[in-house]
């Protein structure tokens, strides 16, 4: 989940779509799934580039942890 303030501060950075009728704010589903693709597919290459220096630096070792 998220915060009512995170949710206005991804609509205003234009990160997450919505409109805003007075006060209020709407978000429709297809754009929340949207923006969670993409938040998904940002967080998984970010981790794939982790682990690939972590690699590349020889820091981790799987079968240490067993």
């Amino acid at each position: 989940g998220c915060s009512r303030q995170q949710v206005v501060d991804l609509t205003k950075s234009n990160k997450l779509k919505a409109t805003k009728i007075g006060t209020h704010r709407r978000i429709q589903l297809s754009d929340l799934m949207d923006f969670m693709e993409d938040e998904d597919r940002e967080r998984d290459e970010a981790m794939a580039s982790l682990v690939a220096h972590t690699e590349e630096l020889n820091g981790y070792d799987a079968e240490d942890c067993e």
